[in-house]
């Protein structure tokens, strides 16, 4: 019988044992590739790898599954059920689910692990499996969306630009890829590109929540850039599509400040107030509507109720307190600030935010530092 129309099924009892993480990527170790659920019930995919004289089948990402001795599944030390290495079909039985599963392409199943590889911040595998995908389907538009990713994590702006560029080729619509595309060319100083991205993004992003995000995001580029009349038209269209948008507020209410457009500001400084915002958000308020002072501000960055937050707060506080001496006319402080701001933003950080705060402050440094 051929084994590619072999229809397997194979008995994983709930007291099958476990695998622990440190069994996987033991050298030999080989992937051989991803089966994905096409009716019933259960995980959305199983992957398999073959580890010299075991199998190793996990379900969705997690590391640990059924073992398998010589190509068939033991259950104790005796019973062996089927072999499944060549197979391309495998059914689950009740206990696992009952679901149906077929074969994935290998470079299908190579970009799939590159996104794992990407989650769990593994960047140079991604890019080997990526590029193991690409040598399968030089058209995988998803392989080279997965190693831009990796490369725009190591900062190879250049690498990740030419990866997004072919991924876009490939599917013009996807609108994310023109989002970390975006990146890149921030990494790079390259505003207008960024810029011409993001307007691509959400040209083709769907009406959803997360368009508004679009429109905040190059709101910062714009303002990065010193073009303050066009962040705060960015900054307007986020509130319309997301009125609870608490950085988007924010955001708009300083722009408008330092642009000397108090009539608008007024209306959102009692905004301000008004919307909940967490505990630190609310903090931020308080501190921008003048209800508390720098000095107990600063003070609060070093508290809250979660530990993990604080240098993230900190970070914030440095940022936010420099903008309000920068509008006031303190650039001395201001500067001092904004370099605080810069320094205290840990060297192998990817939160995001973060990352937001810190281009903020590095543009006003640079304008702050340009000669008159």
């Amino acid at each position: 019988m051929n084994c590619k129309n072999l229809q397997i099924v194979v008995l994983i009892f709930l007291s099958t044992m476990s695998v622990n993480a440190d069994i996987f990527g033991k050298p030999g170790s080989q992937f051989l590739g991803t089966w994905v659920k096409v009716s019933g019930n259960g995980s959305r995919t199983i992957t398999i790898e073959d580890n010299g004289d075991q199998f190793l089948v996990t379900e969705e990402s997690q590391k640990s599954g059924a073992v398998y001795k010589d190509g068939f599944m033991m259950l104790g030390d005796t019973i062996a059920i089927t072999y499944i290495k060549t197979s391309d079909h495998i059914v689950l039985p009740e206990v696992q689910g009952g679901g149906e599963y077929a074969r994935q392409s290998p470079a299908v199943a190579l970009v799939n692990q590159a996104v794992s590889d990407n989650n769990g911040g593994h960047w140079d595998q991604a890019i080997t499996d990526s590029t193991a995908a690409l040598k399968i389907d030089p058209n995988s538009a998803g392989g080279y969306a997965q190693r831009g990713k990796a490369y725009l994590e190591k900062k190879d702006y250049d690498d990740a630009i030419a990866d997004y560029t072919a991924d876009l080729k490939l599917v013009p619509t996807a609108t994310y890829s023109y989002v970390d595309r975006a990146h890149a060319y921030c990494g790079k100083g390259d505003y207008d590109s960024a810029i011409a991205d993001y307007d691509k993004a959400i040209e083709t992003a769907p009406k959803d929540d997360f368009l508004h995000r679009f429109y905040d995001e190059q709101g910062d580029l714009y303002q990065e850039k010193g073009d303050f009349e066009n962040a705060v038209a960015d900054y307007t269209k986020s509130l319309q599509l997301m009125p609870n948008s608490a950085d988007s507020r924010v955001s708009l209410s300083l722009t408008l400040r330092r642009l000397h457009r108090d009539d608008t500001v007024a209306g959102l400084q009692d905004q301000l107030k008004q919307w909940p915002n967490g505990v630190w958000g609310q903090t931020v308020d308080r501190y921008l509507t003048g209800d508390l002072s720098e000095k107990d501000f600063m003070t609060a960055s070093t508290l809250g109720p979660f530990p993990g937050n604080i240098p993230i707060q900190q970070i914030d506080a440095y940022y936010y307190a420099g903008m309000i001496h920068l509008i006031n006319g303190d650039n001395a402080r201001a500067k001092e600030l904004f370099s605080k701001c810069v320094d205290s933003i840990p060297k192998d950080s990817v939160d995001y935010t973060t990352k937001k705060i810190g281009d903020l402050a590095k543009a006003e440094l640079t304008r702050l530092s340009a000669p008159k």
